[in-house]
């Protein structure tokens, strides 16, 4: 097939495509925020947001009200890759009220900790965490983080591969690969290596 004829098919079928897409409109619902890591919608169409200097907010689409539920920015690794990074709301919320996060903290100057986390909401405030994993050691890049709460009721999280990315391909390591957990933190019983998140 001659090339220019190629090329126009393939030009054709992207405008195709493009032409088949549902219209839509955008408007700015909140500004002034400071790196949104992740968005979610949450309950009453709350969007659930994270930045990475810290805070976890509920911000009312509508209005654009905006309640900060956690300000951990006291210990945030508020740099590159670092910070606060996903959330997932438990699948049964709020009537099991639990919010999962994770973020990168410097409690000292030059020591950086991964938190993988579970809050409870009390309507107002994230309180009572429980760690789920802390990794001690990590960089300000490639940290993952990102979660969600799969069909099988289990939480996935992606763990970044740095500084040791030549555990990668190790299978006793949880650097470089998916994690999954039960909602309570521990260990799921059906994971592919026994006794382990990955």
């Amino acid at each position: 097939m001659p090339r220019f004829l190629l090329i126009s098919l393939l030009v054709l079928t992207a405008v195709s495509s493009l032409s088949a897409q549902v219209k839509y409109s955008s408007r700015i619902v909140r500004d002034s925020m400071l790196v949104p890591w992740e968005v979610l919608w949450g309950p009453n169409d709350s969007l659930w947001v994270t930045e990475r200097r810290g805070y976890v907010s509920i911000i009312n689409p509508e209005t654009g009200d905006r309640k900060v539920i956690l300000d951990r920015q006291d210990i945030m690794y508020n740099e590159v890759e670092g910070g606060m990074t996903g959330i997932a709301l438990h699948p049964d919320f709020p009537d099991s009220p639990f919010v999962y996060t994770g973020y990168i903290a410097e409690l000292e100057p030059g020591v950086r900790t991964k938190y993988y986390m579970r809050y409870r909401y009390d309507g107002q405030q994230l309180v009572d965490s429980t760690i789920f994993i802390k990794q001690d050691s990590v960089t300000a890049w490639h940290q993952g983080g990102r979660m969600i709460v799969g069909p099988d009721r289990k939480l996935y999280i992606t763990n970044g591969e740095q500084p040791h990315s030549e555990e990668i391909h190790d299978p006793m390591s949880i650097v470089g690969k998916t994690l999954r957990f039960n909602l309570d933190g521990t260990v799921p019983n059906d994971n592919p290596v026994a006794g382990s998140y990955m």
